[in-house]
C-alpha cells in the first residue's frame, strides 16, 4: 500500500517516466506532475487524496495484493451506501465488476463464490459479461434485488437472465409477473359455457395457455416460503430455521472505526479553588 500511495515511489517513475533526451516521456505524465504540483508548505492533491483512502485500504490491505484483489486467503464484505451516494457506488460497481472479471480470468486459483445484494448499481451490459464469464472460470455468483424492474427494460431483463440457471424468489409484489414467466407455461382445458334466452348447456372445449406458477402464488407467499427455478421447473421451498454446524464461529460484529475528536484530546484547564 506504501508503495501505491507514497508520490514518490519508485513504481511512479518506472510506471510514468518523465523520458530523456532520446526517449519520450509517458503520455499520462502531465497529469501525474498535476497530482503532484502543490504550493510550499501545503499537500498536494495525490497526498490529500492519500491521506484520505488510507483508513479504508487498511481494511483492505490482505485481500489486495500487487496484482489486484483476490478472495483465496479468506472472504471480504463491501459495502456501499448506494441509497445515499447513488453516483459513487455506480462508479464503485463497475470498477470492481472489472476487476472481478480480471479476478477470475488471471488471479484467480482456486473456486470461489461471490454475493453481491443491490447488483443493479452496477451496468447491465458489464453484468452480463460477469455472468457469462463467471460460468466459464468455475466461479459461483448469487445476485440479489428487490425488484427486477430496477434492472431497466424487458428487454434488458432477458439479457440478465439468460445467463443465470437458477432463480430464487421470495415474496415480491412488483416482479410476480417475471417469476411466473420464467417458470415456463402449461396448456389447460378450458370449457366455455353459453348461456342464451331459452337455450341451456351449449358449451365448447379448448385449450389455454397458463403458467406453470401464477403470479398471485408469487404475491402471496408466506413467510419463510420461496420459489426455486431452474431450466422451466420449480419448486416451493420453506426455510424454518438455519441448520449451523457446531463447529462454526459467531457471526463478527462490524462496527466502524471511529476518529478521535481534536478537540477531546486537547488538556482540559486546571482550575484552582480559593479557600
Amino acid at each position: 500500500m506504501e508503495g501505491r500511495l507514497h508520490p514518490k515511489g519508485v513504481w511512479l517513475e518506472s510506471t510514468y517516466p518523465k523520458g530523456t533526451g532520446t526517449t519520450p516521456p509517458h503520455p499520462k505524465r502531465w497529469q501525474v506532475e498535476l497530482l503532484l504540483h502543490h504550493e510550499k508548505g501545503q499537500q498536494s492533491a495525490w497526498e490529500k487524496l492519500a491521506v484520505k483512502v488510507i483508513p479504508f485500504l487498511a481494511q483492505l490491505e490482505r485481500f489486495i495484493g500487487e496484482d489486484g484483489l483476490t478472495f483465496d486467503d479468506g472472504s471480504l464484505i463491501i459495502s456501499v451506501p448506494a441509497s445515499k451516494i447513488p453516483d459513487t457506488a455506480k462508479k464503485i460497481a463497475d470498477c470492481l465488476v472489472e476487476d472481478l472479471k480480471h479476478y477470475m480470468s488471471a488471479r484467480q486459483q482456486k473456486p470461489a463464490q461471490i454475493f453481491w445484494d443491490e447488483f443493479q448499481a452496477a451496468r447491465n451490459d458489464s453484468i452480463s459479461e460477469f455472468l457469462s464469464q463467471a460460468r466459464s472460470f468455475h466461479c459461483g455468483a448469487v445476485l440479489t434485488t428487490q425488484d427486477i424492474n430496477k434492472l431497466g427494460t424487458e428487454l434488458a431483463q432477458k439479457a440478465l437472465t439468460s445467463d443465470t440457471t437458477t432463480v430464487i424468489a421470495f415474496r415480491t409484489q412488483q416482479s410476480a409477473d417475471f417469476v411466473a414467466r420464467l417458470s415456463g407455461s402449461i396448456k389447460q382445458p378450458r370449457t366455455t359455457i353459453q348461456v342464451r334466452e331459452g337455450e341451456v348447456g351449449n358449451y365448447s372445449v379448448g385449450e389455454e395457455t397458463e403458467y406453470r406458477i401464477h403470479p398471485n402464488d408469487i404475491a402471496q407467499l408466506p413467510d419463510g416460503y420461496c420459489f426455486v427455478l431452474r431450466q422451466r421447473t420449480y419448486c416451493k421451498v420453506l426455510f424454518h430455521q438455519p441448520v449451523i454446524p457446531t463447529n462454526v464461529a459467531a457471526e463478527p460484529v462490524y462496527a466502524p472505526t471511529l476518529q478521535p475528536n481534536p478537540k477531546t484530546l486537547q488538556p482540559k484547564p486546571k482550575v484552582i479553588e480559593r479557600e
